[in-house]
Formats: C-alpha cells, structure tokens, sequence
C-alpha cells in the first residue's frame, strides 16, 4: 500500500471514530491530532498526512451549493460571422 492509500485509510478510520465521538471527544482527538502534525518528534512525511487528516476533519462543511443561484448553461449565440 503506498503512502498516500494509508493516509486516505486513515483519515476515513479517523473521520468514522470521530463520529461516534461526543463533541467533547471529537474535539480532544482533534487536538491532539493537531499536536502530532506539529510535533518535532514525528517524521515529516508523517506530519503531512497528519495535517492533512486533521484541515479535512476540521473543515466546517459548505453547505452554500444549496443556496446559490443556478449557474448559467451553454447558450449559442445569435448572429456574427457566418460567411466564415
């Protein structure tokens, strides 16, 4: 399995675990998930996939989409250069 396979894996493990969490907890485990991604004592291959789990997890969720106007379609445009 390569690196980046164990991160995702793990983040899907984390992102599960913390769901089943109390808020107090799921915000304890995101602390100290922070704290490893920081921490000099860990590899710095280790600390990106840390870091990486911890943005994803902590990201609040868009929920714009739902709210925003309808983007506009392809239209054709009439006229121009049609002896081209």
């Amino acid at each position: 399995m390569d690196y980046n396979a164990m991160g995702r894996c793990l983040g899907g493990i984390y992102v599960s675990l913390c769901s089943a969490l109390t808020d107090e907890g799921a915000q304890l485990a995101h602390e100290h998930l922070h704290l490893l991604s920081e921490s000099p004592l860990i590899r710095p291959e280790d600390q990106r996939v840390y870091r990486a789990i911890f943005d994803c997890a902590t990201r609040p969720i868009d929920d714009s989409e739902e709210n925003e106007e309808p983007q506009r379609r392809f239209e054709v445009i009439q006229g121009g250069n049609s002896a081209a």
